[in-house]
């Protein structure tokens, strides 16, 4: 049995086919990771609802500002992105900063 790869943050992600997922017109589409919950914690449930305590947040290629949430078992990773990291802070004049890796496309 071959050993599905972690996903991680800024992964590209594809939806694999299932009947929820063909159902809910997810199946085939590609994303990127941008986190995860814990739905215990958080009340959010994943597409295809709750499995382990973890549902990963995926920004769909194909969406303006939608994102939604997966089960891991729903995923494939399409391609590892590396190490990535995002950095909050404020200016000298008190205004939220924000400096982030910049977004690969996902156009797989």
């Amino acid at each position: 049995m071959t050993q599905t790869p972690e996903i991680t943050f800024g992964d590209n992600v594809r939806v694999l086919s299932s009947p929820v997922m063909d159902a809910a017109g997810h199946s085939g589409r590609i994303g990127q990771c941008w986190g995860f919950t814990t739905p215990s914690a958080t009340g959010m449930d994943a597409v295809d609802g709750p499995a382990e305590d973890i549902a990963l947040s995926i920004h769909l290629e194909d969406e303006a500002f939608l994102d939604a949430f997966f089960r891991p078992e729903d995923l494939e990773r399409a391609e590892h992105i590396g190490p990535l990291s995002a950095n909050l802070g404020t200016s000298s004049t008190g205004a939220y900063v924000e400096s982030a890796a910049v977004r690969r496309s996902v156009g797989l």
